[in-house]
């Protein structure tokens, strides 16, 4: 049974693996440097022309010249265009690329059409993109954030392998290409999660790192530590031969034996959108705005409007989807479908 979208789609129903998306960030030098990340199991690309300067937070980044800008094709718009490609024989299995641009498409409905994926392939109007490509070597990876002011190249990878094609993995690594991290990452997660680094392969520590702080700009977005972000990985991922064994998780929320779950619903998180809409607000204005319509949860957290009483719990508290509650909705744009 599929899992539907937040405007009606089916999403992929793929039954993902553990480690489907280990090492997916493809770092400079400079990043992993000023970013205090082990460059000994991290997958590095060619250095850029300009010396990099970094800043991270929650699991995005403060500079500026990391976001993209918008008008890689010289036109000024109200919302931000994504221009990709996709590499020459890339993706040409049945449906494949449809899947991918649907999936765009889901974000794109998540922040009320303020971020928009372009299909520069025929056109070729900007002047750089991301290269979709389809090694399946390489994986599920992408460049971290906007690297036009840096590269010497007009493009910047997303690498969707053919194991990568479900609407979860692809736009986890979409928000990757716009500058996000794991949720895992942050500097304050010791406050909400144990890392067993005992239990981790150590090919993969690297993914556990957080984002050192010191020096950094940090992006302060207030917002909560998410486990339901589509940036989170799983409780199991990245295991040694032992832990798997003794089905021993990697992650526990902090201070039990509780494993950190991985979402299961393919998409992105309310939190996730918001926290997109603020990093690209001069496009898409704050949540409750002409883009980002929200509603709240009992206990006080928001939630994307379209989200309510679909059958995926946003709220903690389950207030979003309450049977006494989604009846009075029902009934009340029953009622106003009328009028």
């Amino acid at each position: 049974m599929p899992v539907v979208g937040p405007i009606g789609e089916p999403l992929a129903p793929m039954q993902l693996p553990t480690n489907w998306m280990l090492n997916d960030l493809l770092w400079t030098k400079e990043q992993a440097i000023l970013a205090g990340i082990n460059m000994k199991n991290v997958p590095i690309q060619a250095k850029y022309v300009s010396s990099f300067v970094s800043g991270f937070g929650r699991g995005a980044n403060n500079i500026e010249t990391w976001r993209w800008p918008g008008n890689t094709d010289g036109q000024t718009r109200p919302y931000l265009a994504i221009p990709y490609r996709w590499l020459s024989g890339a993706h040409q299995d049945a449906g494949a690329r449809q899947i991918i641009s649907e999936s765009f498409d889901l974000i794109t409905a998540d922040v009320g059409g303020c971020i928009r994926f372009v299909d520069d392939s025929e056109v070729q109007a900007h002047n750089y993109w991301i290269r979709l490509q389809d090694d399946d070597i390489i994986g599920c990876r992408a460049t971290a954030g906007y690297h036009g002011m840096f590269s010497t190249k007009p493009s910047q990878e997303l690498n969707l392998a053919h194991r990568c094609l479900d609407s979860s993995t692809i736009n986890h690594e979409m928000l990757h290409s716009l500058g996000f991290f794991h949720e895992q990452s942050r500097p304050d997660r010791d406050q909400y999660i144990d890392i067993h680094f005992e239990r981790i392969n150590s090919t993969y520590t690297s993914q556990f790192d957080t984002m050192d702080s010191k020096g950094f700009d940090w992006l302060n977005m207030s917002s909560p530590y998410d486990f339901k972000s589509i940036m989170h990985y799983d409780a199991f991922s990245a295991q040694t031969n032992e832990a798997i064994s003794a089905k021993l998780p990697t992650m526990t929320k902090k201070g039990t034996d509780v494993p950190v779950a991985h979402p299961d619903n393919m998409r992105l998180s309310s939190n996730d959108a918001f926290q997109l809409a603020k990093m690209y607000e001069n496009f898409c204005g704050k949540p409750g705005g002409n883009y980002i319509k929200v509603r709240t949860c009992d206990d006080g957290a928001r939630y994307l409007k379209n989200r309510v009483c679909d059958g995926i719990k946003d709220c903690d508290d389950n207030s979003d989807e309450t049977l006494s509650f989604c009846s009075t909705l029902c009934y009340f744009l029953r009622f106003r479908k009328r009028l």
